[in-house]
């Protein structure tokens, strides 16, 4: 059972991670363990991955190979990507 976003929120900052400091640009959707948030440009889509054992939480590949802080170009997009992540 995946936990919620408080839940995340809330171990994330435990850890003494900042992920959902002020600033930071919002979770627009979760699901699972995975999170999309605005680029920090503000134009663009990016996929995290929350460890539930560490509380941490990390960019995920995109399936061309790079790093998806190198973002998606529509949310819808990287939902698509993440709904995947999920399947497997």
């Amino acid at each position: 059972m995946s936990k919620t976003l408080s839940e995340i929120k809330r171990h994330n900052k435990s850890i003494g991670q900042h992920f959902f400091d002020r600033g930071n640009p919002r979770v627009l959707s979760k699901k699972g363990n995975y999170l999309v948030t605005r680029g920090l440009s503000g134009d663009k889509f990016v996929v995290y991955r929350y460890d539930p054992k560490t509380g941490h939480i990390n960019f995920v590949d995109n399936p061309s190979g790079e790093y998806s802080w190198q973002p998606y170009n529509t949310k819808a997009e990287a939902i698509r990507y993440v709904n995947k992540l999920v399947k497997k």
